[in-house]
This record gives C-alpha cells, sequence and structure tokens, in this order.
C-alpha cells in the first residue's frame, strides 16, 4: 500500500472486497493512519544511504524470483518475490527495500513459508525467508535493486539482487 502499487490479486486473498480496502487505504493514507503513520513512510523518496547504513554484500544472500507487471486503472508498477537471508544474524531480514537508481521507491515484507530455502539454510528452517516487494513502474533507463533489511542498531540494507 505504501508504494501506490495496487495488486488486487494479493488484496483478494486477505479480503475478497478489494474494492474496499483500496477506499480504505485512501482514507488511511489522506489522514496518515496506520501504515501512512510509520516511518517506511519518510523513507520513501530519499536516497538509500540517507536512511540507512550499507552493509556489506556478504551479510546476506538471497534471490529475486520473478517479476510480474501490475496495470491497472489506478496505478502501475511491478510485484518482486523470492527469498532473503540476513547471513550476519542467520535469521530472516526485517524488511525488503527497492531502490531506483538509488532512491528508495518501494518497499517489501518478508514472511513467507520457504521449505526450499530451509533445505539448503539450516535456520531457514525456523524461519520464513520469503518476500513481496512492490515498485511503481520505474520510467526510462533505470537500475533497480532489492535490499535486506538487517535488524541490528542500527538496522543495514545489504543488497541482494538487480532487476
Amino acid at each position: 500500500m505504501l508504494t501506490t502499487v495496487p495488486d488486487p490479486e494479493q488484496l483478494e486473498r486477505v479480503f475478497p472486497e478489494v474494492n474496499i480496502v483500496l477506499w480504505a487505504a485512501r482514507y488511511l493514507k489522506t489522514n496518515h493512519l496506520s501504515v501512512f503513520a510509520g516511518p517506511a513512510v519518510s523513507e520513501m523518496g530519499k536516497p538509500l544511504e540517507e536512511v540507512f547504513p550499507v552493509a556489506p554484500s556478504g551479510d546476506c544472500t538471497g534471490a529475486l524470483e520473478s517479476v510480474v507487471p501490475l496495470v491497472d486503472p489506478r496505478g502501475r508498477g511491478l510485484r518482486f518475490t523470492g527469498w532473503a537471508w540476513d547471513v550476519k544474524h542467520r535469521r530472516s531480514p526485517s524488511a525488503i527495500v527497492v531502490t531506483t537508481n538509488g532512491t528508495i521507491t518501494g518497499m517489501g515484507a518478508v514472511g513467507g513459508w520457504r521449505p526450499d530455502i530451509a533445505a539448503t539454510q539450516a535456520e531457514a528452517s525456523r524461519s520464513h525467508p520469503g518476500y513481496i516487494a512492490y515498485v511503481s513502474e520505474p520510467s526510462g533507463i533505470s537500475i533497480v535493486n532489492l535490499y535486506a533489511i538487517l535488524r541490528g542498531t542500527p538496522s543495514t540494507a545489504c543488497h541482494f539482487a538487480t532487476k
């Protein structure tokens, strides 16, 4: 919802009345409520390094497995799915951040069960490293990177994929 990329297919899995959810999201955004009141709102549109220190790429691993274009009268964008793993702390990252030409333009949630990854990352058997992330459709020639947000003080961004 933060990326303003509507994904009716995914929303229907949780709530069949998609139009009501999208209407509610507009209301929440206008009134700075729910997810639109948190720190993620202020991160959108900023350079990655302004928000997160960048961790060495060896601190994480992961894969971008699918990119699905989303075309809807309410907005256009991309849905990314795959998995990410915090090698340094041996757990799933707290979130996914997507950048376009170095600027934060998308976000994603981690928490999908991936038994195939658990088979290769022993610690992942107790975790859920699958993610889904969204970004508004990039215009022109753009470099889109995905970062795992690693827990810690401060949280750090670890690059794991490029589209």
